[in-house]
């Protein structure tokens, strides 16, 4: 009987893997609990293994997630009989043997091996009882750490024996260290040692528990993990790699990498619940001026609407808002306003007018359309599951239909978890019923972690259309508080609601870390905490930490003090505006770093295991940690402090930031601060562009030429690029940019067009810079300089046009550092300024 199931078994296979053969899958499998089993391979060291049942209603998250096709062209399928198989790459291989079959207790034992190295085992139970409730557990043989699995208010790396839940869900005064879910999930482990990285990514957006398995649960002592999600299938994605940017890079390749931002949206936002009125506005931007601090976004929370109806405006106290966005964007500046997934029910409002007209609400069970309690009071959800709901709330941008709204305006969604307040745990009704286009239902349970992602894909797709006809489509900018794999193609994320306290401030370190290594780099915290009140000392510290963070806004609750930054005294203004300078100063290596992880998937933020995976001290460390691969930094984060500890790893060269100071190597060390003190340090081996001149916004600093910070490694050498275009299109998808390459050696140092991964879609547009460098600071030399000189074809503007000129240089001592003055070399030409001693 078991052999002529095993026959049957295989003719099922052999029809099955034809009838696949369109969408690029491999079926390996047909269980007798009527389930199938199919690998795929996506890349060579990217394996995926999907479980479902043969028939039955079930939701591919995939659909709308994945951002790259399949292509199992080199997959290579092996069944030595109908319950064991091997699948092979060109790096990687998968056994997946089935155990039990004919019994309640059936699963599979599923290997991952990569390197040469079996770095995952996998339980997956396959028996009738479980195919509502899919479930594995994976164990990392290899592995020391853990991470991943945000968003939570915990540690970086994942506690034993803790059920991390991921569920999207509205949490009023969120604790900390609660694996509790607040308002976005990412299904996605990663699992280190100091010689291999293997990540799990479990594409399901029902609500899915994580238990960290205790080592000694394990035969071998490996670390591990259970996984079990409310509903849907099992569709789990094996990544293995040497390092965690090996793995994060395939995680990218999966999801998706993040968007490229426009320039100004990384610079510092502005924003309370809520700015009252035009006048109110227009006196906080005036203080920016008065105080002489930079900002870019000037934002207006939900009571800038009319009654709480999102695409309105509250026309008593902004009575023309398009004069409002003009006069702040004569100044090089944008605005932002909410608009949330709720739409209020009252006849005569044209948002809920036509979504009712056009059957685009969520429904119940009956048909009829759900209802809820948010802020407007009883509403109704967009059903952004529906394609056709999507595209036409995306029309909604459009500024013929916005009344208000310019270019200059931009989109912040909340809410989205989306949070229903008359509801258990004020959230959509699980039996909530959603419908495709094409009329299909699914139950809200099965989609409930992508509801905001699906918000954000529309709102993107609005900034998108809105911009329609312009001379050049404009990159929108768009931030989410709810969140779900693949989110980072189209938005920024904040963590939400946090606290006015320091233990906030220092956890927001671990929690944006984790979210970076998940593959969502843009991301940030409310600075000053959104509930209660900072004293000045906790508001400066804050602010000095959040230049550090990829998103950067200070945001406050309704009744809170006002908490612009010229508000807590002369002394904290001061301190404030200089750590600003210090964010607007290192735009252009952020907006590098930022570009390089659009091209290839890395992110911005770093813990330093990223960047020195080999050094096991570091797995821990979530205070002290990488800003973009290039500047390690370590915010002050408790009240008091006079001695601050920095960790640095053994395996670079660091120089303080400030001074060109040379610190020690592979220390933890104490270093002596005050109000006044950000501890930033330079990367041996590194040089990364700035731009020191202080204006009013990013807009102002376009044709500011450049100071180029040089840091030696160990061999007297340095590299770094600057990539650059109109900061605001997508014409650089057209080649309209400069990316270029700057390398130190042997004394000189070199200007050239970079080797890059990025390959745009055409050529038909250039982009041309008039930007120059105007100082050259030098960390690590030997010893002093006889002479420094500039030879390039257009030095200052004097040469002939392909005739190389040499200009001598002059330069001082300061601090550690030599500062090399007015070489004038013209960022995009190339140049070589030379040092001999």
């Amino acid at each position: 009987m078991i052999r002529l199931h095993n026959m049957c078994s295989l003719l099922l296979i052999a029809m099955a893997t034809m009838l696949m053969a369109s969408v690029h899958a491999a079926e390996v499998m047909i269980l007798p609990s009527g389930q199938t089993v199919f690998v795929t391979l996506y890349r060579d060291n990217i394996l995926r293994l999907k479980v479902q049942p043969t028939a039955g209603d079930f939701y591919r998250v995939t659909d709308v997630v994945v951002a790259d096709k399949e292509a199992a062209d080199k997959l290579k399928v092996s069944c030595a009989t109908a319950t064991s198989c091997l699948v092979e790459a060109a790096k990687a291989s998968m056994t997946v043997t089935g155990h039990d079959l004919d019994s309640d207790t059936a699963h599979l034992i599923v290997e991952y091996r990569t390197g040469g190295v079996v770095s995952t085992i996998s339980k997956v139970p396959v028996a009738p009882q479980f195919k509502d409730a899919p479930e594995l557990t994976t164990t990392f043989p290899t592995a020391k750490k853990l991470f991943g699995l945000p968003q939570h208010a915990m540690d970086l790396a994942l506690k034993e024996d803790v059920t991390y839940q991921l569920y999207n869900l509205d949490v009023f005064h969120y604790k900390l260290d609660d694996p509790g879910g607040i308002y976005g999930s990412i299904p996605f482990l990663m699992a280190h040692s100091s010689q291999h990285t293997t990540g799990v990514l479990f594409l399901n957006s029902a609500e899915m528990n994580v238990r960290i398995l205790k080592s000694q649960e394990e035969a071998n002592g490996a670390p591990g993990a259970h996984w079990k999600a409310e509903v849907g299938i099992v569709d789990v994605f094996f990544l293995g790699g040497a390092n965690p940017s090996q793995v994060h890079e395939m995680h990218a390749y999966i999801t998706g990498k993040a968007y490229l931002p426009p320039m100004f949206s990384l610079g510092y936002h502005q924003c309370r619940w809520n700015y009252r009125s035009t006048d109110d506005c227009l006196d906080v931007d005036a203080g920016f001026d008065q105080h002489n601090i930079p900002y870019d976004v000037l934002w207006l929370d939900i009571e800038h609407t009319d009654g709480k109806k999102y695409f309105t405006w509250d026309l008593h106290n902004f009575p023309e808002p398009t004069k409002l966005i003009n006069s702040i964007a004569a100044k090089g500046r944008k605005m932002v306003t909410i608009k949330d997934p709720h739409i209020k029910r009252e006849n005569g409002y044209h948002v809920h007018d036509e979504a009712t007209s056009k059957g685009f609400y969520v429904k119940t069970e009956s048909g009829s359309d759900y209802e809820g309690h948010c802020w407007p009071g009883t509403s109704s959800w967009i059903d952004f599951h529906n394609k056709d709901a999507r595209d036409w709330y995306a029309t909604l941008f459009k500024h013929d239909r916005y009344g208000g709204s310019t270019p200059d305006l931009y989109t912040w969604i909340d809410m989205n978890e989306p949070s229903v307040f008359n509801s258990h745990q004020v959230t959509m009704d699980r039996n909530a019923v959603h419908r495709s286009a094409s009329g299909k239902q699914v139950k809200h349970r099965y989609l409930h972690n992508m509801y905001g992602y699906l918000h954000t894909m529309a709102a993107f797709q609005g900034h998108l259309l809105s911009s329609a006809g312009a001379a050049a489509v404009k990159r929108p900018f768009i931030l989410t508080r709810s969140f779900f794999s693949g989110s980072q193609r189209y938005s920024a994320m904040w963590t939400g609601d946090n606290m006015a306290k320091w233990d906030h401030l220092e956890k927001s370190l671990p929690m944006l870390l984790s979210l970076s290594l998940a593959n969502y780099p843009f991301v940030g915290a409310d600075c000053g905490g959104f509930f209660f009140n900072p004293e000045a000392e906790l508001m400066v510290r804050w602010i000095q930490a959040g230049i550090f963070y990829p998103f950067f806004r200070a945001h406050a609750h309704l009744e809170t003090k006002r908490r612009e930054p010229w508000l807590f005294g002369e002394d904290s203004t001061s301190r404030i505006r200089a750590a600003i300078a210090i964010r607007y100063s290192m735009l252009p290596y952020l907006y590098t770093t930022f570009f390089q992880t659009h091209a290839l998937g890395t992110t911005v933020i770093r813990p330093l295991f990223y960047e020195f995976p080999a050094e096991e001290n570091l797995f821990s460390e979530q205070n002290t940690y990488m800003f973009g691969p290039s500047l390690l930094v370590s915010p002050i984060v408790r009240e008091g402090e006079a001695f601050h500890m920095v960790r640095f790893p053994s395996g670079a060269f660091w120089y303080d930031w400030f001074t060109g100071k040379k610190m020690e190597s592979g220390t933890d060390t104490n270093i002596a601060v005050t109000m006044d003190t950000i501890p930033i340090y330079t990367r041996g081996g590194s040089i990364i562009p700035t731009k020191q001149r202080l204006r009013r916004s990013s807009a102002a600093m376009v044709h500011d030429p450049l100071t180029l910070y040089v840091s030696l490694d160990e061999r007297g050498n340095s590299y770094g690029e600057l990539y650059t275009d109109d900061e605001d299109t997508y014409n650089f998808e057209s080649g309209a940019f400069l990316h270029r390459a700057l390398s130190f050696s042997a004394g000189r140092l070199t200007c050239r067009a970079a080797p890059t991964a990025y390959t745009p879609k055409d050529r038909t547009k250039t982009f041309q810079s008039d930007v120059y460098v105007e100082r050259v600071v030098i960390f690590g030399l030997s010893k002093e300089p006889r002479r420094i000189a500039a030879t390039s074809a257009n030095v200052g503007g004097n040469a002939a046009d392909g005739v190389a000129t040499a200009t001598e240089l002059t330069w001082s001592k300061v601090h550690d550092a030599i500062v090399v003055r007015q070489p004038k070399t013209q960022i995009a030409a190339d140049w070589d300024i030379v040092i001999e001693f």
